[in-house]
């Protein structure tokens, strides 16, 4: 960058154009928005820049120079260049080539983002997309941008990322169809207590709701298995007298596929919402916000 360009108002580049196409400072201050004073004002600053007057008075009317002939096509084409840098992009679906990196629970990896990605494909043939588990690294991977969108029951609180609801949801009891506890309608705390439990680590810290709530009347559970898989889980509960507490729509979907029954808790624990959450840095971009908007519009048709 020349030290001249350096002083070099956008504005007056602009100015210029129009001048030369209106060659009248009246209709070209209108044209740009600005009173004629001000347009008056840019002429002398460019006549100073350029060390030619530009514009010269011929009775009425203003004629041109000969070196403002010659700079009239460089400037048009300048101006369309900048209207072109300065103007919203736009997205075109169908010619994305872009990488995207989800974090979610292997339960939202196996049973919603099939159908939601099939739909995606579709409409973004080219793009990639990189599906990783939702655990405790994953909001500093979103402010690091290594992770571009994560779907999570976790309650974030952090000012620079953005969400967006799903559906709300509570938690419930599983246990296998022949277990000790299965034909009651109902669990008592002592009961729920007395069993063994199964805990699922991947995804948001669920244990904590629970547990804190345990707590504040005086109890709490026994973790005997701690598994990363939704799967897994429900398949080693279906074979146990474990119990496993997990959001009832997870619980709902898979019950009868795993031969699991389903018994409301003994105890009062806050209901929960589900999201899409993403990084600031990313709340503009257009390629970025088309998919976010578009894979939760897919979610969100499967949860409703």
């Amino acid at each position: 960058m020349t030290d001249k360009l350096r002083h070099i108002n956008l504005n007056l580049v602009v100015s210029l154009h129009l001048l030369l196409q209106e060659r009248s400072v009246t209709r070209a201050a209108q044209r740009q928005h600005i009173t004629q004073s001000a347009m008056s004002k840019n002429l002398a600053k460019l006549r100073q820049a350029l060390n030619d007057p530009l514009l010269l008075k011929d009775g009425n009317d203003l004629i041109v120079t000969d070196k403002a002939l010659a700079l009239a096509p460089e400037v048009a084409h300048v101006v369309q260049r900048l209207d072109v840098l300065f103007s919203p992009t736009q997205f075109s679906p169908a010619d994305c080539r872009q990488e995207f990196t989800i974090a979610a629970t292997d339960y939202v990896s196996e049973y919603v983002l099939p159908k939601a990605l099939a739909c995606i494909y579709q409409e973004a043939p080219h793009i990639s997309i990189d599906v990783t588990h939702w655990d405790q690294h994953t909001y500093q991977a979103l402010k690091q941008g290594s992770v571009d969108l994560g779907t999570t029951v976790q309650d974030h609180q952090l000012a620079d990322i953005h969400a967006s609801h799903i559906n709300r949801d509570h938690y419930v009891c599983i246990m296998r169809q022949t277990h000790p506890l299965a034909q009651q309608a109902s669990l008592s705390l002592s009961e729920f207590t007395a069993y063994h439990h199964a805990l699922i680590t991947t995804g948001a810290d669920k244990a904590q709701a629970i547990d804190k709530a345990l707590h504040q009347v005086g109890h709490h559970r026994k973790i005997r298995l701690r598994v990363s898989s939704y799967p897994s889980a429900l398949n080693m509960v279906a074979q146990t007298d474990l119990l496993l507490t997990l959001p009832a729509h997870i619980a709902e979907r898979l019950a009868a596929e795993h031969q699991v029954v389903i018994k409301p808790l003994p105890i009062k624990v806050p209901e929960f919402d589900c999201t899409l959450q993403w990084h600031h840095r990313n709340h503009q971009d257009p390629a970025h916000r088309w998919f976010r908007q578009r894979l939760y519009q897919l979610i969100k048709q499967q949860a409703d």
